[in-house]
């Protein structure tokens, strides 16, 4: 029995330095691999969030749009129709786009602040930004692809303007119908860029603008 028992040990601690360079291989692993990659793997949820979130007020943008210009070109003439209903449909698709930016990234910076009061997180506060700046990244590439276009292709700048307006259609009655043209997409990128980092700060900071209080402050809280 006493020797059945040593050889047992003797393969358990055997087997312990084999797991302890497997977690060291790992975590080296993880820390030597592509940064980018990694981070996009480490936020994946957040940036998902805020693509899903992009696409589908971008619709409802155009859609509101579209039918805000129906309505005063039926009530004042497609000629004589004043713009004021098209930027008021534009303004309702941008507030509610920025909305749901601060919810996504207030929720993010709240669950980081737990990890930051367990001194398991370095505080960051371009994060925020660095999150958005990933899930925008073929936006801000087209974008920066138009505008070079611009300088001697207009063909080609034209048709990125184009899709672009459809791809940011919440912000088509600044991108669409004002003098600011192509470099309206470039303005479009600055709200959500700084909301998303304002928010995320406000979030891990502990504080609110529109959110109730929330799981993890009501568990802190009763510690």
């Amino acid at each position: 029995m006493e020797e059945n028992k040593n050889i047992e040990n003797n393969d358990q601690r055997s087997k312990e330095p084999q797991v302890e360079k497997m977690k060291f291989d790992f975590d080296e692993r993880e820390r030597v691999g592509n940064p980018v990659i990694n981070f996009f793997k480490k936020n994946s949820s957040p940036i998902l969030a805020l693509i899903r979130n992009h696409i589908a007020v971008a619709i409802f943008g155009l859609i509101v749009v579209i039918a805000c210009d129906m309505l005063a070109a039926a009530k004042w003439g497609q000629d004589t129709a004043p713009l004021w209903p098209n930027h008021i449909g534009g303004a309702v698709a941008i507030i509610l786009y920025l909305g749901l930016i601060y919810v996504v990234m207030w929720e993010k910076g709240a669950k980081d602040r737990t990890k930051l009061e367990g001194g398991r997180l370095v505080r960051d506060n371009f994060y925020g930004l660095k999150i958005w700046l990933c899930a925008n990244c073929v936006i801000i590439l087209l974008t920066a692809i138009m505008l070079i276009f611009k300088l001697f292709w207009n063909d080609g700048a034209g048709m990125l303007d184009t899709i672009l307006r459809f791809i940011n259609g919440m912000y088509i009655s600044i991108t669409g119908s004002t003098p600011l043209g192509m470099w309206g997409h470039l303005i479009a990128l600055v709200p959500g860029a700084v909301v998303s980092t304002l928010s995320y700060i406000s979030g891990i900071s502990g504080q609110r603008c529109i959110f109730p209080e929330n799981k993890h402050d009501r568990n802190r809280n009763m510690r």
